[in-house]
């Protein structure tokens, strides 16, 4: 997975960049894909081994900041590209909210696996 430092998308690319109806296909796309790796069903995306990016890595890249005075995130790319308003904001919003319950409970089955509470996230 690319390095964040290495992603400056608006800046280097403002010239090359999708329009807004490219934008939200591939933004929808994204969305979709990662809603799959987060439900249980046995759906043959979440098997292919090219998909073996853990939940937590993929929550670093697309919502953590990568610095604290511009939000780089996802959601900051649609705030600034799309709108603060636009419908994809607040289904990332929910979708960031669920791969923050996915990793609490992955963390929390792991310190419960190692056998002892010191360990425990809480």
């Amino acid at each position: 997975m690319p390095d964040k430092a290495r992603v400056p998308i608006i800046m280097q690319h403002a010239d090359s960049f999708p329009d807004e109806r490219t934008m939200e296909h591939w933004l929808h796309v994204l969305h979709d894909l990662l809603e799959l790796k987060l439900v249980n069903d046995p759906h043959p995306v979440r098997y292919a081994p090219i998909n073996q990016e853990s939940i937590i890595d993929l929550y670093r890249e697309l919502f953590q900041w990568g610095s604290e005075h511009e939000d780089d995130s996802l959601t900051g790319l649609i705030s600034n590209i799309l709108g603060f308003d636009h419908p994809l904001m607040e289904k990332y919003t929910q979708l960031r909210t669920r791969m923050e319950m996915g990793i609490r409970q992955k963390l929390e089955l792991e310190a419960m696996a190692s056998g002892g509470d010191s360990h425990y996230v809480r």
